[in-house]
């Protein structure tokens, strides 16, 4: 509060309540239109798609990026619009609502396939990729190896110590000696 009413000293209780009341009352308008919005964005695999152009969009955003399409409104009512009665025969409705069900199933199947087909598809993918990878290490390990044995070394995992000049050879022991010495000598006497 003192930030908010700051002049060099400390703010009344007046002015302290005063904005307490207003952070109270913007908090309240906020949450009651955030409670009245609705939403109206057409959903594919649980992500929401502007229904003017389709993209994908944030619903939280309330209108399309793309288009400009506003898809959050206000609703303020609590009363659902009443749905006309249909004149419909009931064995056509029935009729009706088993080819949707016989429509649905076939979709879902279908996408049940779809989804099996791209699993597939990854995991065979995912194994080539695999493979090539082993392969190249491979040809790079025998590439290595024929490069150890043109200069006279026996391939294996200190090959590459014996490969290196004499001097950086003594070097490399020489700090492999002396540096956990030191690292000792230092944590003993700090």
């Amino acid at each position: 509060m003192v930030i908010l009413f700051a002049r060099g000293g400390q703010a009344s209780p007046e002015e302290q309540l005063a904005c307490l009341v207003l952070i109270l009352v913007v908090s309240v308008i906020t949450i009651a239109i955030g409670a009245c919005s609705k939403t109206n964005v057409v959903l594919k695999n649980g992500v929401p798609y502007c229904p003017a152009c389709g993209r994908q969009v944030r619903a939280r955003r309330g209108y399309c990026r793309s288009c400009g399409h506003k898809f959050t409104t206000l609703q303020w009512s609590s009363r659902k619009t009443p749905v006309p009665p249909t004149h419909e025969d009931p064995q056509k409705a029935i009729e009706k609502l088993d080819q949707a069900v016989e429509r649905a199933h076939r979709v879902l199947e279908e996408s049940r396939r779809d989804r099996e087909v791209r699993y597939e598809a990854v995991r065979l993918l995912q194994e080539h990729q695999r493979e090539k990878a082993e392969r190249e290490k491979a040809e790079r390990r025998a590439q290595r190896d024929e490069a150890y044995r043109a200069i006279g070394i026996e391939p294996g995992p200190f090959a590459w110590y014996k490969a290196l000049p004499d001097w950086t050879q003594a070097l490399l022991m020489g700090l492999a000696i002396a540096l956990p010495a030191v690292i000792v000598l230092f944590v003993a006497f700090r």
